[in-house]
């Protein structure tokens, strides 16, 4: 997902973080076993269309580059409220 958001070139590589997160107990509608499901965090200011390729790209990435099966794979844009966002880095 890292390599796929960097390709993209819709962000400084620097100013990207990746995260995975299990979910231990979860229940899927479609019968499949397994899921990934990413969310792309981003401030405003990507088209509709930059926001599509995105999430086309990382689907497509993790489709090709893991041995998975039975498993659906999505991925979505959601836009940070800007003016509300605070951030600390501490040394």
């Amino acid at each position: 997902m890292h390599q796929a958001a960097i390709d993209a070139l819709l962000f400084e590589p620097g100013h990207i973080k990746t995260r995975s997160i299990a979910y231990p107990t979860f229940q899927l509608g479609d019968n499949h076993s397994h899921f990934i499901h990413v969310t792309v965090r981003l401030h405003r200011g990507r088209t509709e269309e930059q926001k599509k390729r995105l999430t086309n790209l990382i689907v497509e990435r993790l489709c090709t580059t893991l041995p998975l099966a039975d498993i659906t794979i999505t991925a979505e844009t959601v836009e940070i409220d800007t003016p509300a966002y605070a951030k600390a880095t501490l040394v």
